[in-house]
């Protein structure tokens, strides 16, 4: 049994993530996934999520021993969110559902998200193999990505 449905979102921006992502409801509470508190900006995730907020990822790129920039880094554009759902939300998009195969055979992670943004089939060179939204959205399972920025302990 998946004891928690770990994706990866991307976003053009944080603004167009938080939208996203307020438009669609928990099944369990009918809350939005995500909100911000309006005192400090951070995003609350919803009963049964956890967030880890990215932002741009910075990759590559050398220094020498004085700190000194050798070789620069590139910056992946765009907010990067690492996400999971966990407990009762698990089961209500895992039940009956077999355990093999990716997060998107294996769950209804797609029937969650696509009900407001239409998800297709990425098809885009140099980009891995996932899922994007009529919102600019898209979504990945981590097993595609070859180096990921951070993983949940």
């Amino acid at each position: 049994m998946i004891d928690r449905i770990h994706y990866m979102a991307w976003c053009l921006d944080r603004a167009a993530f938080i939208q996203s992502m307020s438009e669609i409801l928990n099944p369990l509470t009918g809350n939005p996934l995500v909100t911000v508190d309006p005192d400090t900006g951070a995003l609350v995730p919803d009963f049964g999520i956890a967030i880890d907020e990215i932002g741009p990822i910075v990759k590559g790129g050398a220094w020498d021993e004085d700190g000194n920039v050798v070789e620069e880094p590139t910056v992946i554009p765009g907010h990067h969110v690492n996400m999971f759902g966990y407990g009762d939300l698990v089961l209500a998009l895992t039940y009956g559902l077999p355990d093999e195969g990716d997060i998107f055979q294996s769950t209804r992670i797609l029937d969650l998200l696509d009900a407001s943004m239409h998800f297709v089939p990425i098809a885009e060179p140099g980009i891995p193999a996932g899922w994007e939204g009529t919102s600019g959205m898209r979504i990945f399972d981590p097993a595609v990505v070859k180096t990921p920025a951070r993983v949940w302990a």
